[in-house]
This record gives C-alpha cells, sequence and structure tokens, in this order.
C-alpha cells in the first residue's frame, strides 16, 4: 500500500507518523538518548562504519587531489636518506 493510500505522509522512505524528521544535531542527540540499549548499539555500529566509510572517502579524495603528495615525497626523501627504519614483524 502506498503512502498516499493509507493517509500517511512519507518522506524520505519513512512514516511521518514515527516523529523522526529532525532538523538539527540537539534533537537528533536528544532522540539518541530515548533510545533502547539495543537500538542504540545498533546506531552506534552504524556510525562508526559510516564515518569509517567517510574517513575512506577522503582520503581517496585527497590522494586524487594532490593533498598528500608531499607527504609521499618526504617519506621517500627520508627512506633514502636512511632515515627510516622496517616495521617489526
Amino acid at each position: 500500500m502506498r503512502s498516499a493510500e493509507c493517509g500517511v505522509r512519507v518522506e524520505s522512505g519513512l512514516p511521518k507518523a514515527y516523529g523522526v524528521f529532525m532538523s538539527t544535531v540537539e534533537e537528533i542527540k536528544r532522540a539518541i538518548e530515548q533510545l533502547p540499549k539495543e537500538d542504540f548499539w545498533k546506531l552506534s555500529g552504524w556510525v562508526a562504519r559510516r564515518h569509517e566509510d567517510e574517513w575512506d572517502r577522503q582520503i581517496e579524495a585527497d590522494i586524487h587531489a594532490g593533498k598528500l603528495d608531499r607527504f609521499a615525497q618526504e617519506a621517500l626523501r627520508e627512506d633514502s636518506e636512511g632515515k627510516t627504519r622496517p616495521f617489526p614483524e
């Protein structure tokens, strides 16, 4: 049944009746504080994975934009000057 047929307005795939439309970080924080423990841990895992994915995307973008080139050049220079040591095995 589509949302118009059942009389529930749906935005972003979620029924308005659930009260999940928050516009500020403070509103989201307050809602998170009200979650049952199990839901909180599920959300925490999702946020951690989302953070890691965003970090990976940002690093990739920085690499492609050349923002890390000087660090790579510095590391290669230090290695050629004998200023590095191998990682322990």
